[in-house]
């Protein structure tokens, strides 16, 4: 095991909480304790575990709140507006640009939030903010259907990051984001009060209640409307991807100031609002589909091929329905997998590769689609066409393809924090922006970066890899960060985040982007929002020109099985311990700070501390199951981490009764069995928050010495049949619709009682299922 990253490194290079803010974080909790049922959090351990998201930028809160109502919602900005507290959300913490990370509060959303309802005929979805793309498009696939934005990271990050990142991806192109397919909004704004855009009685209120508010935005309405200029570069602007700021163009594609309010709530990062529900339009998700990876000679065919597919940015649904631009340098990465292979013997030093996808209603259609797409890719010089209907030889290309930030990551030097961008340009300027692109960041020294990208929408990634505890990274990166403005914003007039959203990462460039005028409208809608920059302060406008290059990750070397790990969070919808106590990137992180700590000798009563109060929530339960390794793109096994710490903390006496266990395993484990059994059996006596409370009661006067029987637990294999059948006590989760009931209202939210609706064998996913049942193939665990 490694030890420690010994470089030398500045002193405290992590962000510390100021001590008045500790203390101010301190009485919000205890002002919130019988007012918010979740967990809460001001301790050095779990806030620390909280600090980071899937972005280059690290902020540990003051507190961290668990929310599961509006109620709560309420309640904290109730208690942080007391304490002079900003507040930030956060759902799955993938955020790239640093929207989810904080000084103050922290609100993270619990499970109360998993609402998801499938409407008559599967042509509307209302879905919780804590609800899993991903499962919402396995709730939708009997029928067909789906839900328009489609991140990479759809299989961890979560509708309420979606909406607030005005999120897209791969196949949505611009008309199918949140801001053009959503039908309804419900929020919470900063005085506490709800509105629902689909129900008329919520809005006749809002609009007596709040009608200064509401003249506002009538007026900036006006304002921009009679501003020729403005409005043309506002249409400009979102011709293409663009999350840059506020959603200006609600200011023009609306007249109604409630429906303008609504639609600035899309993309506006948790700073104008709590998004508490929302209801989609869903898209056509077609049965038919063909897939192939086309390599090209060179960046400026496959970028001439992919301006003719784009069909002059018009989004289509069958045809050509995805085109992900891959150079060849991000192909390097990704040549050891299987599905490669094939297309190894095509690739030269400077071939790019094309990965495609092809849709239709039907197999004649898909056919004729196909050849088009043939001849057209032939005539651009592509050098292999392969386009193929085999489901599984396609979800393995579109899983690398999925996995580059995370893979790419993993092929950086040790040590370095992972930085990502992404930035649109006009769809016929392509071929010559891929170039430039590639030539900036060999510039400024980033010659490990590699470049991919949605290219049916002009959008390209790229990642590099820097290291912010040497004292130069941050000065070239802000460099670079300038340049990259001057290139993309003023030369090619694109957008500097074209679907991550504006967060830490850009908001130092927002005006150089939208010019004074527009940017002075930015603030004018904050101020009617939000007058006391309660929400997420600094996080979209920001005042400091050096606020992406402040608050910068630092990843030092603690172990030689995790130090590729670049916390991006894809683990943890795997991980039995998540939001329980620690998930794996958590685990990593807090020992990445231990070994950093030890390394520099900074703080010895904090590394003291953290190394005490990480034995239950790092170690004593993690299942090291590395369940977390299947899911990550690297496969990182953290739960081998944790075993290894373990046997370190171990004295002889454990290791005797250890080696006594390993004697007598047959014997131990029929003992073990039964008391599994009699547990399960006394659940039918004992209610399970009795059971709970006992033994919280048990741990707190043994000194932790006793395991917690948490409510998230549940029954294993082997559980008594009648309790499974007896549990009814309503829990959150997912009930499990039968896709045949398509003229029934389907509703799946945690005010419903468990029932499993599901046969043996399910055909939707249901691993959520609070009924646990076990003879099920979608059991917890099961992916």
């Amino acid at each position: 095991m490694q030890q420690a990253d010994l470089r030398p490194a500045p002193k405290s290079p992590v962000h510390q909480v100021t001590p008045d803010r500790q203390a101010a974080g301190e009485r919000l909790v205890a002002r919130l304790k019988g007012q918010v049922a979740g967990r809460m959090y001001t301790d050095p351990l779990m806030t620390y575990a909280w600090s980071g998201d899937a972005s280059s930028y690290r902020l540990i809160p003051a507190a961290v709140v668990f929310i599961n109502s509006e109620d709560e919602v309420r309640a904290v900005m109730a208690a942080a507006r007391a304490e002079n507290l900003p507040i930030t959300f956060r759902a799955a913490g993938t955020s790239l640009s640093g929207q989810a990370v904080t000084d103050g509060v922290l609100a993270v959303l619990g499970d109360g939030w998993r609402k998801l309802d499938i409407h008559p005929g599967a042509e509307q979805i209302t879905l919780g903010p804590a609800i899993i793309v991903a499962n919402a498009n396995k709730a939708l696939k009997p029928f067909d259907k789906k839900i328009g934005p489609d991140p990479a990271s759809q299989a961890t990050c979560k509708i309420g990051g979606v909406v607030n990142n005005n999120s897209s991806g791969m196949c949505c192109g611009v008309a199918q984001n949140t801001y053009h397919t959503m039908a309804r909004l419900r929020i919470v704004l900063t005085d506490g009060t709800m509105l629902d855009s689909g129900d008329q009685a919520s809005c006749n209120a809002f609009r007596a209640s709040h009608a200064s508010m509401l003249e506002g935005l009538h007026q900036l309405h006006h304002e921009v409307a009679g501003d020729a200029e403005l409005v043309a570069l506002i249409r400009k602007k979102y011709a293409i991807k663009n999350t840059v700021g506020y959603s200006l163009n609600a200011l023009i594609d609306f007249h109604d100031p409630l429906d303008i309010l609504i639609h600035l709530m899309v993309g506006s990062e948790g700073t104008l609002g709590f998004v508490s529900e929302v209801t989609y339009n869903t898209v056509p998700e077609h049965p038919f589909k063909s897939t192939a990876l086309v390599p090209f000679p060179d960046p400026q065919s496959a970028g001439r091929a992919i301006i003719e597919m784009a069909n002059g940015g018009v989004q289509v649904t069958t045809g050509v329905t995805a085109a992900e631009y891959i150079e060849r340098r991000a192909l390097a990465t990704v040549e050891h997998l299987a599905p490669m292979a094939p297309l190894l013997p095509w690739l030269t030093d400077n071939s790019p590769a094309v990965l495609i996808d092809v849709t239709a209603p039907d197999s004649d259609t898909l056919e004729a689609e196909v050849a088009k797409a043939v001849e057209l890719l032939s005539r651009h010089g592509a050098t292999h066409v392969d386009f193929s209907t085999d489901e599984a030889r396609s979800h393995a290309l579109w899983d690398i393809r999925k996995g580059f930030f995370a893979s790419g990551g993993g092929a950086r030097p040790k040590g370095t924090a992972m930085l990502t961008e992404d930035v649109a340009a006009p769809i016929e300027r392509l071929a010559e922006f891929v170039i430039d692109m590639r030539q900036l960041l060999d510039d400024h020294g980033y010659d490990d970066a590699i470049i991919f990208g949605h290219a049916l929408a002009g959008n390209l990634h790229f990642q590099m890899s820097d290291d912010f505890s040497q004292p130069d990274a941050a000065a070239r990166f802000d460099a670079f960060s300038k340049a990259l403005s001057d290139l993309v914003s003023v030369a090619y007039g694109g957008s500097l985040k074209a679907e991550h959203g504006t967060g830490r990462a850009i908001a130092a460039f927002v005006e150089a982007e939208w010019g004074s005028t527009a940017y002075a409208l930015m603030h004018r809608i904050k101020a009617l929002f939000d007058p006391e920059g309660l929400l997420n302060p600094g996080v979209l406008l920001n005042p400091d020109d050096k606020i992406h290059i402040k608050n910068l990750k630092v990843m030092p070397l603690a172990d030689e099985l995790v130090d590729m790990c670049i916390e991006c969070g894809f683990c943890e919808p795997a991980c039995p311990s998540h939001q329980m106590t620690l998930s794996p990137r958590q685990r990593i992180a807090v020992t990445r700070e231990r070994a950093r700590l030890r390394a520099t000798g900074e703080d010895p009563e904090r590394l003291r501390k953290l190394d005490e109060d990480f034995q239950y929530p790092g170690l004593d339960t993690c299942a090291a199951c590395n369940l977390c390794s299947v899911r990550c793109p690297v496969g990182i096994e953290t739960g081998t981490m944790i075993m290894g710490q373990r046997a370190q903390r171990r004295g002889d006496t454990a290791r005797s009764i250890a080696g006594f266990v390993a004697d007598h395993r047959g014997g131990v484990e029929t003992l073990m069995r039964a008391g599994v059994g009699l547990a399960d059996a006394a659940r039918v006596v004992i209610p399970a928050a009795a059971v709970e409370t006992m033994t919280e009661g048990a741990r707190r006067l043994t000194g932790k010495r006793i395991p917690r029987v948490s409510h998230a637990l549940h029954a294993g294999p082997g559980a008594p049949s009648q309790v499974r059948a007896g549990r009814t006590r309503a829990r959150p989760g997912f009930r499990c619709p039968s896709p045949r009931a398509v003229d029934s209202r389907s509703s799946i939210s945690p005010a419903a009682p468990p029932a499993c609706l599901a046969p043996p064998k399910p055909t939707m996913a249901c691993y959520r299922c609070p009924m646990r049942c076990w003879p099920c193939s979608n059991a917890p665990g099961s992916m």
